[in-house]
């Protein structure tokens, strides 16, 4: 495993999320929430960085959908003369 470097750009850029709550992974690898019997693994603090990739896989966000790029889409304005 290597060393990540993780700039300010690349946070406002959404491809990091940040934990807002203490996160833990029971024994199938799923995760749980703090005070979850089944919690095995500690996964995260509140203010843990993880990749957004990783995040949406986890479940943690919503992948953010591309919106579709049509032209035709917009309306003109009508002009006046």
């Amino acid at each position: 495993m290597g060393l990540v470097i993780n700039t300010r750009k690349e946070q406002a850029m959404g491809s990091i999320y940040t934990a807002e709550e203490k996160l833990w992974k029971d024994k199938d690898g799923n995760l749980v929430k703090d005070g979850d019997e089944a919690a095995a693994i500690l996964f995260c603090t509140p203010g843990t960085q993880i990749p957004y990739d990783e995040a949406v896989e986890l479940g943690l966000v919503k992948k953010k959908k591309d919106k579709p790029k049509d032209k035709q889409a917009k309306k003109k304005k009508n002009k006046k003369g």
